[in-house]
């Protein structure tokens, strides 16, 4: 599904008298890394890490620029602290200060417009990105922008240029941007209308768990649009023979007959195995595979092959590597 909402790493700060022996430390008992500047702390992180800045006197520091070294963790600061004060470190610390929480936001369609929004319904300050995480005086969350999937690491360079410092808490503003995030896309696309369908999933052998797991996979991977509902129903391929289904009502900018293209290609295993149907109606219409014939493709199987072939090269390898071992399960329920 479309991810519209996440968070950035934490920033933490540290007073400490021996700057070296503090970032020893950290380096040699935590998964750490050095860093040279805030801008390559944030293109190595992401959701979960925590980015560390150690100074020898905070007050003097005005910016994160300011202080002498940065050291970024896969683990969560909340992890990293309590580790310290087990370890007795925390009695080489002489102040922690955290700077404001980051979140970031997917945007659809005009930037300026959902940006504009959120500014009057939100009391904020607008700057730069950089320019926001480096003030660390402020109390509150700062608000990036990008045009780029969620689902990998964000770079600065990914980020618009205008940010936002909201004066209110992270999570208040999560919850808040999640409810309103259909919203923010229908604002942005100036409420153009979303083709509604609905997928229906059917397999013989009943691996519904499976083919789910597949269809949703891809959907969130892809990023196809919006499942907003979901449930059992019962279809009639032939009069008086009613067979049990899966719903999966589906919202999506996409045309149908680009959704039927990934379904019929999830439809295969790589050699050429059919496992079950996923049927696609828009307007109570059913999507044929007769509909997405190409000039070179014009039977079902190669179809679906030629499609399979195009959703494996748009996913990374790790899911790849997660529909192989879709494909082997799905494979061990088939009777021969």
């Amino acid at each position: 599904m479309i991810s519209i909402i996440r968070k950035g790493p934490r920033f933490i700060m540290m007073e400490v008298d021996d700057i070296e022996n503090m970032k020893d430390y950290f380096l040699n008992n935590f998964k750490a890394l050095h860093m040279g500047s805030l801008a390559q702390a944030f293109d190595m992180t992401g959701e979960g890490y925590s980015v560390l800045f150690l100074t020898k006197n905070m007050k003097n520091a005005k910016k994160l620029n300011d202080l002498e070294e940065i050291i970024i963790f896969e683990d969560d600061i909340d992890y990293v602290l309590t580790t310290i004060i087990d370890n007795k470190q925390a009695l080489n610390i002489n102040r922690v200060r955290v700077a404001p929480r980051i979140i970031l936001m997917r945007l659809l369609g005009n930037r300026d417009k959902i940006i504009d929004q959120i500014k009057t319904e939100y009391e904020s300050e607008e700057g730069s990105f950089l320019e926001l995480i480096n003030d660390f005086d402020h109390k509150g969350t700062i608000l990036g922008f990008t045009k780029k999937s969620l689902n990998k690491n964000m770079c600065v360079n990914d980020l618009e240029n205008r940010a936002l410092f909201i004066k209110n808490r992270s999570g208040y503003l999560i919850k808040h941007f999640r409810l309103d995030a259909l919203r923010y896309i229908n604002e942005g696309l100036d409420k153009k209308d979303w083709y509604e369908m609905e997928i229906r999933i059917y397999d013989m052998y009943e691996a519904y768990d499976l083919h789910y797991q597949r269809v949703m996979k891809i959907i969130e991977i892809l990023e196809l649009g919006l499942i907003l509902g979901e449930a059992w129903t019962k279809d009639y391929p032939r009069l008086f023979m009613a067979v049990g289904v899966y719903r999966l009502r589906f919202f999506s900018f996409l045309d149908p007959k680009e959704i039927k293209k990934i379904l019929i290609g999830l439809e295969y295993l790589e050699d050429g195995t059919r496992i079950c149907d996923y049927d696609l109606y828009y307007k109570r219409k059913k999507i044929n595979w007769t509909d997405i014939k190409e000039e070179k493709l014009k039977f079902r199987k190669e179809i679906g092959l030629e499609n399979r072939k195009r959703i494996v090269s748009r996913i990374t390898k790790e899911i790849k590597e997660e529909l192989l071992k879709n494909d082997e399960d799905v494979r061990k329920t088939r009777i021969y």
